[in-house]
């Protein structure tokens, strides 16, 4: 059955769009998936629809995070995009194609692309889009409920210099002081991004793994 089709059977059960999801395989080829991401017309998702004679597993569907192919920002896709142009690469005013600079994030100043998934701000945005769909609730609303990471790079050189810092300066932990005494940059990362005890545990579908088309996360 066509997509349409399946909706058209469904439509009683609240079901108003149907989308099968496909993978690329090695050779380049297409292969369609048994999952579907369906859209309710309904206050809550359901457990599960019935289709003939087989009752079918319902999940909410959590999406990655959008990121800007031009900006490198997340929230929002290159078409809709007003800000300046970063390198996906380095994070300076050029596109990223050609970039052979030195790796640096341009949302955290990571020594990783824009595009990893260890980037801290994507790690908050993916939290964002969990509690988002899974409690139903604006992104905004959700994106209060995670903190942002506290990103700050301090190099060694300008702090041995400073009179500042010579004269007072600052340890949060003599183990931390032993790491960082014989590198010419500390980077220092303080995610707080633990959720209120009241909010539930979030998982998502393992059936994401797989999942290549549609690609909502990116454009």
């Amino acid at each position: 059955m066509s997509e349409e089709e399946i909706a058209a059977e469904l439509q009683t059960q609240g079901v108003t769009a149907v989308k099968r999801f496909t993978k690329k395989k090695d050779d380049g080829t297409i292969m369609k998936l048994n999952t579907y991401l369906f859209t309710f017309a309904l206050s809550s998702i359901p457990k599960s629809l019935k289709a003939g004679y087989f009752n079918i597993g319902v999940e909410v569907y959590v999406p990655n995070p959008l990121r800007c192919f031009k900006c490198q920002q997340f929230g929002h896709g290159a078409k809709f995009c007003r800000n300046n142009t970063a390198c996906s690469r380095c994070g300076g005013a050029h596109e990223g194609s050609e970039c052979t600079n030195t790796i640096k994030c341009a949302n955290c100043n990571g020594e990783h692309l824009a595009s990893s998934k260890s980037c801290p701000r994507y790690e908050r945005e993916t939290k964002i889009q969990k509690i988002k769909h899974t409690n139903n609730i604006s992104y905004f609303e959700a994106k209060t409920l995670v903190p942002a990471p506290n990103i700050s790079t301090v190099k060694y050189s300008a702090a041995v210099s400073s009179p500042a810092l010579v004269a007072k300066p600052t340890m949060s932990s003599t183990s931390c002081q032993t790491s960082i005494s014989w590198v010419d940059e500390q980077r220092i990362l303080d995610d707080h991004t633990q959720f209120a005890p009241s909010l539930p545990n979030i998982s998502t579908s393992a059936s994401q793994t797989d999942i290549i088309s549609p690609e909502p996360s990116v454009e």
